[in-house]
């Protein structure tokens, strides 16, 4: 720490209050307990240069890759976390850091420094001996806190925080802004090295040097030229963040120019308000202990932070020549946390230098009493926490006009129809912490795609429970009620043999209905039961084989709460009309809670069936009403998709006997869906009014060489979306001016694709308490996923004794 001396009593303000007199000496760096301890190091001074790297070089992603002999060389760079920054791709780059200190080396290639830089200036040496008595100092100081604000990564010596950024040196007898002011029979040389480096574009000032009490000059020489400057409030007022040593002299509380400067920003607001910041810092040893020559935080203790200064490592010149060298300080501890201050304004040059100074402050790893304390301020200089979101991260959507929902929150279910469709721009999605800064996020695995999971063939065996059907007349009607219960023993095979065991005694109602006729009309309520059974004129098959992959394609729900009437109009025409109310379930563990409950669907048909010798035609017309989705998909916390939509659909099918045991059945479906965009803020703008498809083609065989046997063979495309197109409006970065978000249109397909194609053949036979069947499928860009084929198999029997 280069001490200050004040000739007479405190500094003072003159002319209006805009300059403050500091007359200045230098003496070696410190002062105070072990302050003046500088040594060569142990270790080598230069580190043998790695060979050349290739001329495309990866970029480094883990922090341990970044702790190098170099960075090894001393401990304080690990200390802070630094690595954790440059894994990050932060360095540094593109920053300007102003350092205000004494005797800089512009010929080393350890510090990239400024253009501006300026080094000392005679005239203004002399005015300063002539003034104080005192001999200004010639050792590197100023190089050394430069090195550890800056220090280049180029294998040799020591390494600084922001090794990328820039130096804006001032010496502090450039004499820069230069003004010259008359006031009592004296003349005052008021030079502004805050201004100077503010209008160069540095956004931290670093100041490792400063006066103490025991520094005032009882009796000055008597002089009429005085060397001075101008206030330090000037670089925070302008923005800048003004980062001083706390001292060497182990006092309860910073030294005397660190009060001054704290008390004359909180009368002028500028403590606690303004663009600008103030921060002190203190030393720690290796293990984080405060050192015992460093000034504690006292009343400065808010915003006073701590980070290594004792025994530390760094470039230096003696009576001995140049070399590396080991010393202590609060000099030393302070270039730190303005390096680490640059690496922020890297990442986020938005923000301004108070936001910045904040998140430093309270990020800072607590130590000595829980808290805020006198000794340790706000706790060690912690840059590997200082870069993690603070707060809650919200996403941030085009013209919303409140606050959205956390990003964990954002979300999306896409329905079997839309296959593996997936708003793929979603992989960089902004969010902001509580100070605006821009966090990206791989969203992509909050969208699921329901048709990816595959067949679950223990699901499905689930539904293959014994079926025991009871009949009873009711007045006007009769009733139907289907209850399962569990098989003693059942096996499937998919790409290995797998063995269920079922002990729990078990049983549930699979289904129930009530028909009746009234009026010349035939109607049915009930629950559990497919509407296109209904709608056909046919009851539940519950003898024949059941297949894997043939259920739920079409557009009607294979169950759920339903009622449906059919009118005969002759000659083999019957009309028939349902309405069924099912759900889409949800996502139990989903973090959202919008998309954990199930979702209710409306779908309404009519139907015109035409019976013939042989066989049947139907007509069917209908619609689909989704509450908060579309086909089956919903989205929440942003990513909703759709406020509702309604897809009207039409499809002709057909049965036909080609013999007495064997039939062909077949059906094409096409349906329209329009779709109302998401009312509340969401990335969409909404999806098109899109096609989807589905049909089937099987034949049924009965008794065919196995007397009670039934067969089915068949192929199927189950529904699919076939153009649906998504416009989202994005959050790609941050406008540096205004520090808003910058939207950007999109446009994603959300059409899947591969087109699935399902064939399969399904055996039954069941005689007096015996049952066996039989599957075998193969699913061709399974879940309409392109080249992704799932072949699959399941034997089972059932014995009632």
């Amino acid at each position: 720490m280069h001490r200050l001396f004040i000739p007479g009593s405190r500094p003072r303000l003159i002319t209006q209050g805009t300059l403050l007199i500091l007359l200045l000496c230098v003496t070696a760096c410190g002062g105070g307990g072990g302050s003046g301890n500088v040594r060569p190091a142990s270790t080598t001074t230069n580190i043998t240069p790695a060979p050349t790297p290739a001329p495309v070089t990866p970029v480094q992603t883990d922090p341990a890759s970044f702790r190098t002999a170099e960075f090894n060389q001393s401990y304080n760079l690990g200390d802070i976390g630094a690595e954790y920054a440059y894994a990050e791709g932060l360095t540094g780059s593109g920053v300007t850091i102003g350092i205000l200190d004494f005797n800089f080396d512009f010929l080393s290639t350890e510090v990239n420094y400024a253009s501006g830089s300026v080094g000392p200036n005679q005239t203004y040496i002399d005015l300063y001996e002539a003034q104080t008595g005192e001999t200004a100092d010639t050792e590197p100081h100023g190089h050394a806190v430069a090195v550890f604000a800056a220090g280049a990564k180029n294998n040799i010596d020591t390494q600084g925080v922001a090794y990328d950024a820039r130096v804006l040196a001032v010496d502090y007898f450039s004499g820069v802004n230069m003004s010259v002011q008359q006031q009592g029979g004296v003349t005052y040389h008021v030079f502004d090295p805050f201004t100077y480096m503010t209008n160069r574009g540095a956004r931290v000032i670093n100041i490792s040097i400063g006066y103490d009490e025991g520094d005032l000059i009882p009796t000055p020489p008597a002089v009429t030229d005085v060397y001075t400057i101008a206030d330090p409030l000037t670089a925070i007022s302008a923005g800048a963040i003004l980062v001083a040593a706390a001292g060497n002299n182990s006092d309860p509380e910073p030294m005397l120019s660190d009060l001054d400067i704290m008390d004359a920003a909180q009368a002028a607001g500028l403590l606690s308000s303004g663009a600008g910041a103030y921060i002190i810092v203190g030393s720690v040893d290796v293990n984080n202990v405060i050192s015992d020559f460093s000034d504690r935080a006292g009343r400065a203790r808010d915003i006073y932070l701590v980070a290594p200064g004792e025994d530390v490592v760094f470039p230096y010149e003696d009576n001995t020549g140049k070399g590396l060298f080991v010393g202590s300080g609060t000099s030393f501890s302070a270039p730190l946390v303005s390096g680490a201050a640059a690496i922020l304004f890297q990442r986020w040059p938005q923000l301004t230098g108070r936001q910045i100074a904040d998140i430093l402050l309270s990020t800072a790893t607590d130590l000595g009493d829980p808290g805020t304390d006198d000794v340790y301020g706000r706790g060690l200089l912690n840059l590997q926490a200082a870069i993690q979101p603070q707060g809650a991260v919200t996403t941030t959507i085009a013209g919303a006009s409140a606050t959205a929902m956390p990003i964990e929150q954002l979300g999306m279910v896409l329905g079997q129809a839309f296959g593996d469709a997936r708003p793929y721009g979603f992989s960089h999605v902004m969010g902001l912490d509580r100070y605006g800064r821009d966090y990206y996020y791989d969203l992509d695995r909050n969208v699921i795609n329901r048709a990816e999971t595959g067949v679950n063939l223990e699901a499905l065996l689930d539904q293959y429970r014994g079926l025991d059907a009871a009949a009873f007349a009711l007045r006007g009607a009769s009733a139907s009620l289907y209850v399962e219960d569990n098989p003693t023993v059942q096996y499937d095979f998919g790409s290995w043999l797998h063995y269920l065991h079922r002990n729990e005694d078990q049983r549930r109602l699979a289904a129930f209905s009530v028909r009746g006729k009234a009026l010349g009309w035939d109607w049915q309520l009930g629950t559990g039961l497919s509407m296109t059974q209904l709608l056909d004129g046919r009851r539940p098959a519950w003898d024949q084989p059941r297949t894997l992959g043939m259920q739920g394609q079409d557009f009607l729900p294979e169950a759920g709460t339903f009622a449906a009437a059919s009118y005969d109009l002759g000659n083999g025409t019957q009309l028939a009309f349902g309405l069924d109310v099912d759900a889409i379930p949800g996502v139990p563990d989903h973090p959202n809670p919008l998309l954990r409950d199930s979702e209710d669907r409306l779908t309404s048909a009519m139907q015109l069936n035409h019976r013939f010798q042989d066989g049947v035609l139907g007509l069917r017309l209908g619609a689909i009403i989704d509450n908060n989705g579309v086909l089956g998909s919903r989205g929440a916390g942003g990513f909703d998709i759709a406020d509702g939509s309604t897809t009207g659909f039409a499809s002709l099918s057909g049965r036909y006997r080609l013999s007495p045991n064997i039939s062909i059945e077949g059906r094409v479906a096409a349906g329209m869906s329009w779709v109302q965009p998401a009312r509340e803020a969401s990335y969409f703008n909404g999806l098109n009014h899109f096609l989807s498809t589905s049909w089937s083609l099987q034949l049924h065989g009965r008794d065919l060489g196995i007397e009670h046997s039934n067969w089915i063979l068949g192929i199927t495309q189950p529904l699919r979306v076939e153009n649906a197109r998504v416009s989202t409006r994005v959050a790609t970065g941050i406008d540096i001016s205004s520090g808003l978000p910058i939207f950007a249109t999109r446009q994603f397909s959300f059409t899947p694709s591969g087109r699935e194609i399902a064939i399969e053949a399904a055996w039954q036979y069941k005689r007096d308490q015996w049952m066996v069947q039989a599957n075998l499928m193969n699913r061709m860009d399974a879940g309409h996923v392109k080249g992704r084929n799932e072949p699959a198999g399941m034997v089972w029997y059932r014995l009632e004794f």
